[in-house]
């Protein structure tokens, strides 16, 4: 009977285990989502500098 709880009870301990690491698994993934996001955010941003410094480099030729 003892063998049977502590069977029970381990079986139990892995099932929670199994649902802990499935939770960590989604917030990596939620979380390398949102890093993906913000990398294209941030590629889109540098984009726009590199765009208007170019276009600042080209106004303060025609003046000098």
């Amino acid at each position: 009977h003892n063998m049977n709880t502590q069977i029970a009870s381990s079986a139990e301990e892995q099932g929670a285990v199994a649902e802990e690491i499935d939770r960590n698994i989604s917030i990596i993934n939620e979380l390398a989502n949102k890093a993906e996001q913000n990398t294209e955010e941030f590629l889109l941003s540098n984009k726009e500098i590199v765009s208007t410094i170019s276009t600042l480099k080209n106004n303060i030729h025609k003046f000098v």
